[in-house]
């Protein structure tokens, strides 16, 4: 697994409970030295083989097999000897499966020749083998016919052995029932005065004590009492075993004496052998006793080079001589797998200073582990592998090797709890590493899809753990696990929470920081709650908490390999920022400095910290040394293909330099980010691309500002078009072409496009953008957010440019607009109005005509029957066009026939909508049963005037002879609009619409008759999935023509009709009075059989309305979206 929670690994990993979400924990398999891992994944797992214990013990367990079996020497005899030392060197080797077949062959032979003893042996070490084969059950089979047969022959030793290999079946998961079988084993050897037995076995009841119930005072008395046994012993092979269990322990508590012991050990192994065989049998132990000593040497350097003291290169230098010695000896002595594990130990060496030599040295791991068939190896090599990748900027290839080692890992078995634990905690490691590959590739939904599956993994395993049986789960490791699984999945929720805030989706971001706030601990809640400093203090904290930050990273140099330069360098960037927030710029220089040469490797860290100096001195008014920095931290930014953090580099050197006055390099700079911005957003789905498109929009404005401060006035219309409805204009041209729209290339439309479309609409198209202030905290003198931009383009061609000071309002716009909507009176169908006197109304309604008709009255055209087109911009959507009034008191409907588009491009794509219609009935619905809306559910009124509005265009479309029947009350359901679609030439909707109010839980949707089946609400998320054959829809319902305001214009119902197929929609822009609409309608239709122009029959439908109702509130609602013809 790739966090072995044994020995040195239990401390490192508890030491990662210091560390940040997402940081420390991804690296727990690299702060695990691989040989010290090696000793929890080969040595001591295996401890129950031979006498009891390590599998590289064979020496002496071989030497007193042969005592045991010399009572009657034969040939059969040798054989079977010669069997279990070959089955001995293959577990040593990790080959499991083939020290199995070995041992099951000496098992034939001792009851072939009645031998009772080497029986008994064999079948020992055939429950040995299935216990590293993880298969526990059978392992228990063995063991259990083991001690049986040792009782029968009445035979101590092999009883004391058994008994052991007992114990360490149960180690960890039930720790006193393996205490239970070591004392046991303990008293025989005692009795039997077998050194050797008790030396493991007072260590492994040392471990237990230590790691499985957290006693370290007991776990040292019976360390030494191990030591003391491995003293007396004549087995050099004991004495070693000892020592080297003995210091991986130490060292794992960073105990120097760790080294001393290790040390001792290798001595042994070098230059005490009674024969020649005993000394090829010891150099098998010298691998890891090397890798052991590199990992102790590289731990030293951590500590001294923390302290600034020189001895740690020299330490880390003696470490890599080890590790290098550690290969050539296990490729010498055939010690393959050893082999791959000091190769990985040199590669956790170098990863973070030659990137490189470590990937070299993984690779040839990698290959040995999989040569060897080692599974829990090989996923961890190739999970190290998509870090290294990873850090250095190579995504595809990082991503490659994930996906490798979450193959290995799906396919490991599991028998215990904690090899559950330990396989679900590797597969949602590899999906948090990928969730962070591919939001460092832009793709942000499938960055989702996986961060997600790794919270489900960890949660999945809270439940787990916590449905364990007590003496199950009271260890360490499982406290370990539980304690950490919490903060992983709280820092999964975040993961998910930033790719949200990176769509724009802040309800998402929402919702997943309190789901993940679910799992936070009430002290650390308490403790949060608490803190309320004043602004100094904060900043005070701020630089205690980033210098302490910076001590804790650097304390981990040397743990596996971990390579902590790249966060060490973020961590001197925050210690430089809390310097400059503090006001000293100075000591900020010099820490900024220091991040930028330890980040010289890691192409995406250094890309975040040039780009934050640059933010810093932007910050500072400084804005060529801003500019340089920005300018730096691109080429890494690409290096890494990190998409959005490029186009906010750039969007940072153009505001830099329009600041400056150098236009022409702003211009440069913001093409250039608009341009990733799109290629970023093309592989989103629909709601993806509205949503992120909010964080980018400001970029499309500078750059409108930039080309209008240069007279590039046609250009930035270009540019404002180029930024208008794309995720719509996107979708539209999806559902027009069959394409999907990744597979598309949409282009915006150029000045002769914009020219062509007027033309062929014959209509005046007005478009208006709104200047929005960046977000930045301060902005020169040159920078005015208060501006409003807009361009006539008459279907001659020509283009006029205007430009508007909103800053001489007393009002900022948003609120003048919603003022005149309140002024109006919008109220519902069936409410009450309430209205403001109308000296405010006619105010509010002439201001806006003054900002927004008055610069281009001039321009538009005399003739009232001559269109025009207005595309509004952000609040801009919500202005009654129609209703504004010049000085004289006289309507803008009076002067002009009036539509709407959220884009001059979508005008191109309804005209060609239009010409696909093919429905010929008439479809008129209205008054339904009301359904139920809200929490708690409250029925909606009926509307009487909804259902006469309904019988009355049902029967005018039957007297010209159309198709048609009023559906209304209990019949007018989802169902029955949707059978009736297809057909449909003309679709008119009487009912309540309504305007999603999430503290309500109401949703955007025309309401419907509920059925059993469905709640009688039609959302636009159904209404885009139907295929519309219809040439006109019409709302005749509640704020229809509103929706969410975004940058890609107004998502709501209107969109939706249009996306299904809909050339023209009428909605309304506010909640409309119910028997003045059904006038309206009425009229509306009895012009249009007059003239075929929409837009004209819905102009004289309002004049006549106004005639008989004048206020404002009671015609002007209802706009024509897209095509009128």
């Amino acid at each position: 697994m790739l966090y072995r929670l044994k020995s040195l690994s239990l401390v490192t990993l508890v030491l990662s409970l210091s560390f940040p979400v997402g940081v420390a924990e991804s690296r727990t398999k690299e702060i695990i030295p691989t040989t010290l891992t090696a000793q929890t994944e080969t040595t001591e797992p295996r401890q129950d083989e031979a006498l009891g214990l390590n599998n590289s013990s064979f020496l002496n367990h071989n030497s007193r097999i042969n005592q045991v079996l010399a009572q009657k020497p034969n040939n059969q005899k040798t054989q079977a000897e010669k069997l279990l030392q070959k089955g001995e060197e293959l577990l040593f080797n990790e080959q499991s499966q083939a020290a199995l077949q070995s041992f099951q062959q000496a098992l034939k032979i001792y009851r072939r020749i009645n031998n009772s003893l080497g029986a008994g042996e064999s079948i020992r070490l055939i429950g040995r083998a299935y216990y590293d084969l993880k298969d526990e059950k059978k392992a228990m089979t063995y063991y259990k016919r083991a001690l049986q047969i040792a009782e029968t022959i009445k035979n101590r030793e092999l009883k004391g052995k058994t008994l052991l290999a007992l114990g360490r079946l149960y180690s960890q998961k039930e720790p006193k029932r393996a205490i239970s079988y070591y004392e046991e084993a303990l008293k025989i050897a005692k009795a039997i005065n077998n050194f050797d037995l008790q030396a493991r076995v007072n260590f492994n009841l040392g471990r237990e004590y230590q790691i499985a119930l957290g006693k370290n005072d007991r776990a040292d008395k019976y360390y030494r009492e191990s030591t003391i046994n491995a003293q007396k012993s004549k087995n050099h092979d004991t004495k070693v075993w000892v020592l080297f269990n003995l210091g991986s322990i130490y060292l794992s508590r960073n105990e120097v004496t760790g080294i001393n012991l290790l040390e001792q050990a290798l001595v042994i192994v070098r230059q005490n052998s009674n024969s020649t065989a005993e000394k090829q049998i010891l150099r098998k132990y010298e691998p890891s006793l090397l890798i052991a000593l590199g990992m102790g040497y590289r731990v030293l350097s951590s500590a001294n080079g923390l302290n600034k003291d020189p001895e740690a290169l020299i330490q880390i230098n003696k470490g890599i001589q080890y590790y290098e010695e550690a290969v050539a000896v296990a490729k010498e002595t055939g010690s393959i797998i050893k082999q791959g594990e000091a190769l990985v130990e040199i590669a956790n060496i170098y990863n973070g200073t030659e990137a490189s030599k470590a990937l070299a040295a993984l690779e040839q791991a990698a290959k040995i582990f999989q040569q060897e068939n080692n599974t829990n190896k090989l996923q961890a090599t190739l999970y190290t592998l998509g870090n290294v990748y990873r850090e250095i900027g190579q995504l595809e290839k990082s991503l490659t090797y994930y996906q490798q080692a979450l193959a290995v890992v799906e396919k490991v078995v599991t028998q215990s709890p904690l090899d559950i634990v330990s396989k679900n905690w590797d597969q949602a490691f590899i999906f948090n590493r990928i969730a962070l590959v591919y939001t460092s590739l832009s793709k942000y939904e499938k960055s989702i899809e996986f961060a997600q599956q790794s919270v489900d993994i960890w949660i999945l395993t809270f439940k787990y753990i916590e449905g364990l049986k007590p003496d199950q789960k009271n260890s360490p490791f499982q406290k370990f696990y539980v304690d950490n699984i919490k903060r992983f999945i709280r820092g999964g929720y975040l993961s998910i929470a930033v790719n949200y805030s990176l769509l724009g989706q802040q309800d998402q971001v929402r919702k997943n920081i309190q789901l993940g706030e679910a799992y936070s601990d009430s002290s650390s809640d308490s403790s949060s709650d608490s803190s309320s400093d004043s602004s100094s203090d904060s900043k005070d904290q701020n630089l205690k908490s980033a210098l302490d930050n910076l001590e804790l990273w650097r304390s981990w140099k040397g743990f596996g390999g971990f390579s902590v330069s790249q966060v060490e360098a973020q961590a001197l960037a925050q210690v430089g920022i809390a310097y400059a927030e503090l006001g000293n710029n100075d000591l900020a220089s010099k820490y900024f400095q220091q991040a930028i040469e330890l980040s010289e490797n890691f192409p995406a860290t250094q890309a975040n910290i040039f780009f934050g100096i640059g933010l810093f001195y932007t910050k500072q008014g400084q804005y060529d040394l801003a500019i340089s920095f920005h300018e730096k931290a691109v080429a890494p930014a690409q290096k890494v293909n990190n998409k959005v953090l490029q186009a906010l580099i750039l969007h940072e050197i153009g505001i830099n330099n329009f600041d400056i006055g150098n236009l022409p390099k702003a211009v440069v700079a913001l093409y250039e980010a608009i341009t990733i911005y799109e290629s970023v957003r093309i592989d989103l789905t629909d709601k993806s691309q509205i949503s992120i498109f909010e964080l980018q929009s400001t970029t499309y404005t500078i750059l409108q500002k930039s080309l209008i401060a240069q007279n590039k006035f046609q250009e930035a219309l270009e540019v404002a078009e180029r930024g208008r409805a794309r995720a719509f204009v996107n979708l539209l041209t999806s559902r027009i072409s069959g394409k999907q729209v990744n597979q598309l290339n949409v282009q915006p439309p150029t000045i002769e496009k914009i020219q062509k479309i007027a033309r062929e609409q014959n209509a005046t198209i007005v478009e208006y953008t709104i200047a929005h202030q960046s977000g930045r905290q301060s902005y020169p003198k040159t920078w005015n957010p208060s501006e409003m931009y807009i361009w006539v383009v008459k279907p001659t061609g020509e283009i006029t440019f205007k430009q508007v000071d909103l800053t001489t309002l007393k009002t900022p716009l948003a609120e003048l607009v919603k003022n005149s909507r309140v002024s109006i009176g919008a109220g519902g169908r069936g409410i009450k109005v309430e209205r403001t006197g109308e000296e405010v109304q006619k105010e509010n309604l002439q201001t806006l005509h003054k900002i927004l008709i008055d610069p281009i009255a001039s321009l538009l055209p005399t003739n009232s029957d001559e269109k025009v087109i207005f595309i509004p911009h952000d609040s801009l959507f919500l202005v009654p066009f129609v209703a504004l009034q010049d000085q004289d008191g006289k309507y803008l409907i009076e002067k002009h026939t009036i539509l709407t588009a959220p884009a001059i491009q979508v005008l191109d794509l309804t005209d060609q909508q239009r010409q696909k219609v093919r429905g010929k009935d008439i479809l008129v619905m209205g008054n339904p049963i009301m359904p139920k809306v809200g929490d708690p559910p409250v029925q909606l009124d009926p509307l009487k005037g909804a259902e006469k509005e309904t019988l009355a265009i049902a029967k005018f479309f039957q007297d010209q002879l159309f198709k048609t029947k009023a559906i209304t009350g209990k019949d007018a359901t989802k169902a029955a609009f949707k059978q009736k679609l297809s057909s449909a030439r003309i679709i008119h909707l009487a009912t309540h619409g309504l305007l999603a109010d999430t503290n309500k839980s109401i949703p955007t949707a025309i309401a419907l008759a509920p059925t059993e089946n469905d709640d009688g609400l039609l959302t636009p998320g159904e209404i885009v999935d139907l295929s519309i054959n219809a040439e006109l829809v019409v709302l005749s319902a509640c704020d229809t023509g509103r929706g969410a305001i975004t940058g890609d214009g107004v998502v709501g119902l209107s969109r939706a009709f249009i996306t299904a197929g809909a050339p023209s929609v009428i909605v309304s822009l506010w909640a409309v009075p119910d028997a003045p609409t059904a006038e309206l309608m009425t009229e509306f239709y009895q012009q249009w059989q007059q003239n075929p122009d929409k837009a004209v029959a819905l102009r004289n439908a309002m004049l006549k309305t106004m005639k008989k109702r004048p206020a404002p509130v009671n015609w002007a609602a209802f706009t024509l979206i897209g095509e009128s013809r």
